[in-house]
């Protein structure tokens, strides 16, 4: 699922969105039939479906026989030059 589906969708909107941004980090969060969640993100500087394969393995091993209701990937992208961090006071 993650290779035919959620990953070529991954990589189009992020082709689309934000061609120039580099990837900072990789992820994925699991939501079980029992509705815990779970998540695991590591720093990687590039979009990779392996390194998403390998986050999956990880992220099984927290299964426990349990189905899996929700599965989704997450990138974290480097910040924008011009980005500023907004202030609660003047």
């Amino acid at each position: 699922m993650i290779e035919n589906k959620l990953f070529p969708e991954l990589k189009q909107r992020l082709e689309r969105a934000q061609p120039k941004r580099n990837v900072i980090k990789q992820g994925i969060k699991v939501k079980f039939a029992d509705f815990k969640l779970t998540t695991i993100e590591h720093v990687h500087n590039q979009l990779d479906l392996e390194y998403f394969k390998d986050l999956l393995r990880e992220v099984l091993e927290r299964q426990n026989g349990r189905e899996i209701r929700l599965l989704g990937l997450s990138v974290m992208l480097e910040p924008l030059e011009n980005a500023r961090q907004l202030t609660m006071f003047e």
